[in-house]
């Protein structure tokens, strides 16, 4: 019997904990099952796709398209801090646009009528003229 060695062991096991995660995702969560979204790979391609695409210990599983498949064509592996902005910026409620044309227009209108034009609280509103000033 050949024995793998513990950097391979290792790398498998994060492979099978990842597969799992993403297996569970498309089985399990209402947005993924009513968009259809499914795991392309078998576990064998996956542990190749992983092994060519970097994944590391602490990568997370991306899909630039979110409504997309897991699959080839649409998954990458990057840092926490690289997952954090995406999803940070895939959540707003508002473009970027919109956001510059709320600050402009906060000095003139209150925070709640700005809110119900663009669909959103006023907290919301509030939100993206402060907090975005606060990390400037």
């Amino acid at each position: 019997m050949i024995f793998a060695r513990q950097d391979d062991k290792s790398f498998l096991e994060l492979c099978r904990t990842k597969f799992n995660n993403i297996n569970q995702r498309v089985n399990t969560r209402k947005s993924y099952r009513e968009k259809n979204i499914v795991n392309r790979f078998s576990f064998p391609e996956f542990v190749e796709f992983a092994k060519t695409n970097g994944l590391e210990q602490g990568k997370h599983c991306h899909r630039p398209d979110r409504d997309g498949d897991y699959s080839k064509e649409n998954l990458e592996f990057i840092t926490p801090q690289e997952h954090y902005a995406i999803t940070g910026r895939e959540r707003r409620k508002l473009s970027d646009d919109q956001i510059a044309d709320v600050k402009t227009r906060a000095k003139d209108m209150s925070l709640r009528k700005l809110g119900k034009e663009y669909g959103v609280s006023h907290v919301t509103i509030y939100r993206y003229i402060h907090l975005e000033e606060s990390k400037n």
